[in-house]
């Protein structure tokens, strides 16, 4: 059998991509059903992963017809242009709903499955999404919430769709010795954007160091992935860190090849998401890496952390204010937590366990 996996047009299938490049990264080790892969992807602008015995097909926009205006859909063009005249039994499509009716009708008899990390599908126009779903052999769904969501949408359709629990190298992110024995760090890692609430964190820490001046906070991202561009959001999250510049740091954008040493250096991690986030794969690394979490009450996050975490309401400096408190003047408890996450993550999230539900999902429910 031969797959097709088609990541997103902004994604690069290398270290300087987002979730869903390490995702087909890990998977494209791991898949046994498939005789050849073949990853679809932007071109990046640094060395792609490499996988042996998986092909990866570059995608670059300079020959593309001007009649094709939106970035997606040019990629996309790109995509069917590289691949219509091969055959392939299956193809994994990455976050992107637009591109399930194009590939339907280049290549009619493949089985075709979406996997959606976010609400696209419920915030997209109806007779869009419902010719989506009737085109689609199956949705797989990066949390329980999400399915939720679809199929509380779109009932019709809910034998259609999977929840898969995303997966982690437990290998790579593992438990480090965290900060100096004199100074506990706290830890944010993501996208810098208002949706991820890094301004309800350093709210809250600005009150946290001046009780105890002993921490620092260290925020590991940047606005988008492989860039350091400067927004408004940005700048006012410089503006809330002035006048402790010695006490918090920001690192910028790091590479996925070198976050989980990032994460090896930290004491506590608050991933403060104010939207619905549909699963916040940094809390999973975070716990797999043996730091206690605090987090939201926001779409799939519980379901991930359950109690191996402090959940807090979102948007609330108070609360996140008080549950870093709990923790730094808790040893016991930090201790406590980063076990409770390593456990969950290794029974419930490693990687070498979750390719069984993929391998169901794109092979043998087919059969």
């Amino acid at each position: 059998m031969k797959l097709g996996v088609i990541l997103a047009e902004k994604e690069p299938f290398s270290p300087k991509g987002g979730a869903f490049a390490i995702k087909s990264y890990e998977l494209s080790k791991r898949l046994k059903g498939f005789d050849k892969i073949v990853i679809f992807s932007k071109a990046p602008m640094q060395e792609a992963f490499k996988v042996p015995g998986v092909k990866h097909v570059s995608i670059f926009f300079g020959r593309v017809l001007n009649q094709f205006p939106k970035m997606g859909m040019r990629y996309l063009l790109e995509v069917c242009m590289k691949l219509c005249f091969s055959r392939f039994d299956v193809f994994l499509i990455f976050n992107r709903v637009n591109y399930v009716d194009v590939l339907r009708k280049i290549k009619p008899k493949s089985k075709i499955y979406l996997y959606i990390g976010n609400s696209h599908i419920v915030n997209e126009k109806k007779e869009i999404a419902e010719k989506m779903l009737k085109a689609v052999s199956g949705v797989l769904c990066v949390s329980g919430f999400i399915k939720k969501e679809i199929d509380n949408k779109y009932p019709q359709f809910s034998h259609k769709t999977f929840f898969l629990p995303q997966g982690i190298n437990i290998n790579e992110f593992s438990p480090g010795s965290g900060g100096t024995k004199d100074c506990l760090t706290i830890l944010f890692v993501g996208r810098l954007n208002h949706d991820k609430g890094v301004h309800i964190l350093l709210e809250a820490y600005r009150k946290i160091i001046k009780k105890y001046p002993h921490t620092k906070l260290k925020i590991v991202g940047s606005s988008w992935f492989g860039s350091n561009e400067k927004t408004e959001y940005t700048e006012s999250l410089q503006e809330l860190a002035q006048g402790l510049e010695e006490n918090i740091i920001f690192t910028g954008f790091v590479p996925n090849n070198k976050i989980s040493e990032v994460y090896k250096t930290a004491d506590i991690f608050v991933a403060p998401s104010i939207f619905l986030e549909p699963a916040g794969m940094m809390n999973m690394e975070a716990m797999a890496s043996g730091i206690p979490v605090i987090t939201t009450l926001v779409g799939g996050i519980p379901e991930l952390v359950k109690d191996a975490g402090i959940l807090v309401d979102s948007d609330n400096v108070e609360a996140t204010y008080n549950a870093l408190v709990m923790l730094i003047e808790n040893p016991s408890l930090r201790e406590e937590l980063s076990k409770k996450g390593r456990y969950r993550v290794e029974k419930k999230f490693d990687w070498d366990k979750v390719i069984h539900n993929w391998e169901n999902a794109l092979i043998d429910y087919e059969k």
